[in-house]
Order: C-alpha cells, then structure tokens, then sequence
C-alpha cells in the first residue's frame, strides 16, 4: 500500500511538473512576437542624429567611422506597430555602410541588429540586409532598402527566419 501511495504521489508531482513547464514555455513563446513577413520603418537621419564621425582617408579612398542615434516608428507584417530607439555605430567605405544598430523597445528590451546598405548610384536610395543577433530578432534576416531625402528616411523590407 505504501508503494501505490508513493507512486501516486510521483505520478502527480510529475504531472504538475509537465503543466508548469508547459505553462512556462507557452508564455515565453508568446513573449517573442512573430515578426516574419514586411516591415516598415521611418526615422529621421541628419546632422541631429550623428554625434561623430571620424573619416580617414589612405590610397583606397576614404573610411568614414559613424555613431549615429535613432528614433524609429513602424509595423510588422503582424500588424503591430512599434517606436523604438536606436545607438547604432558603423563604417562608411565608398558607397557602402556596415554596421551594428543596439535598438530598445519601448517596453526597454534591448535588440541587436548588424546591417549593410549598399548606395552605388550615390542618390540617397540604398539596399541592405541585417542579421539579428540578439533579443527579438536573433534568427532572423532581412533585406531591405531606404530612400534618404533631405533627413528623412523611409525604408521597408522583409524579415525571415535564418533557417
């Protein structure tokens, strides 16, 4: 008797275990949104925005080292629309821009994204991807393009899992 009463209570430990990490596990997948699909992004890119550069030029032309700070607003393919800011420091080699943008949301979570955007014809119209590495949108890759006119930046593209 004793041995059914100690199995019984495994049973039930066990099986109160399984409902909490289920519990647990459901609610931490609804903490990451699924942000797969079209995005948008609008945000201002001036003289305001860029508290230095450095440009060092050698035989190969010139580098230009950027720190610029962001506020972006925009929305997912999901429907949810976000404003968030962003640190973001970077090269600037001819007409290409390599980069490492730190975002926080306004709930204060915190997501790296490496980007490039490439300008060949030199007009304010560039094209890119990013990689996300961390909060948000680690796993993730996107391709994307942005139209710079006078300060203004609009720019959408499309996020995908890394896989």
């Amino acid at each position: 008797m004793h041995r059914i009463k100690t199995l019984w209570s495994l049973l039930g430990a066990l099986a109160m275990l399984t409902t909490v990490c289920t519990f647990a596990a459901h609610h931490e997948a609804k903490a990451t949104p699924d942000i797969n699909g079209l995005f948008t992004l609008i945000f201002e890119l001036g003289a305001e925005q860029t508290p230095w550069s450095i440009a060092i030029e050698d035989q190969e032309g010139t580098t230009a080292v950027i720190r610029f700070e962001l506020t972006a607003q925009g929305k997912f393919a999901n429907g949810t629309e976000y404003q968030s800011t962003a640190d973001c420091g970077g090269l600037q080699e001819g007409a290409v821009n390599t980069g490492v943008c730190v975002w926080t949301d306004e709930d204060g979570s915190k997501n790296q994204v490496r980007f490039t955007c490439e300008n060949a014809a030199g007009n304010g119209f560039c094209w890119g991807s990013g990689t996300g590495l961390t909060g948000k949108y680690a796993g993730k890759v996107n391709r994307w393009s942005q139209r710079n006119q006078d300060g203004n930046v609009l720019a959408a593209g499309i996020w995908a899992d890394a896989e």
